[in-house]
């Protein structure tokens, strides 16, 4: 599997986890000894966890041995470790992805404007065709975000003026589990940049027009 230097990865050793840590930091860590090729780590993309040898193929000096300094006793007072289930892989999340919301709501799109241009405007069954859409658009908001990492009931932000943009920005353009990294992936960016540039030449033919 490729993965760039900046890739964020979680690691886990026993019961203990850490992350997210970019590739260049595992690096590091496995030079230093304070990793073992052998302990596992997932990063986006990854059906389960494997072993850190298998995504970074290359030989590492072996980890001095640690003294013992004193017996190891099982402490039932002891806090217990983070559970490794919370970071779940990409997978899991449920919910649609970006392309399917995309389709979705172009194809409510295009329901509003043929029943404006079919019905009119103003004609009852076109109320009712737009208020149908709003609705099916909510759900598709509410399955977007749970796919994203974010709490659903964001959906409800799509009835506020300004708000609905700026939730519908981040259901387009944020990849599975986005939630957890806060780091768009390469298609995510790509869309921030199409989606700039098409608002400013918006806004510069509405300057030009008007």
């Amino acid at each position: 599997m490729h993965t760039e230097p900046t890739t964020p990865f979680f690691i886990a050793r026993g019961q203990e986890q850490q992350g997210p840590l970019p590739r260049r930091e595992l690096e590091r860590l496995l030079r230093t000894g304070e990793l073992q090729p052998t302990d596992r780590c997932w990063t986006e993309g990854m059906e389960d966890w494997a072993e850190i040898v298998t995504l970074l193929p290359f030989p590492q000096p072996p980890p001095e041995p640690e003294l013992q300094t004193e017996t190891e006793t099982f402490n039932p007072y002891t806090p217990p470790q983070a559970n490794l289930a919370r970071i779940r892989p990409a997978s899991h999340y449920g919910g649609i992805g970006r392309g399917t919301y995309f389709a979705g709501s172009f194809v409510l799109g295009i329901i509003q404007v043929v029943a404006s241009e079919t019905l009119g405007e103003e004609s009852p069954a076109t109320m009712a065709v737009l208020a149908a859409t709003v609705i099916v658009s909510i759900g598709l908001v509410y399955q977007r975000l749970k796919n994203i990492g974010l709490s659903s009931w964001w959906c409800l932000a799509m009835i506020v003026p300004i708000l609905n943009i700026l939730v519908g920005l981040r259901c387009t353009v944020c990849q599975e589990g986005w939630a957890d990294s806060r780091t768009l992936d390469s298609t995510g960016r790509t869309l921030c940049w199409v989606l700039g540039i098409f608002f400013v030449l918006v806004v510069a033919a509405m300057l030009a027009l008007g």
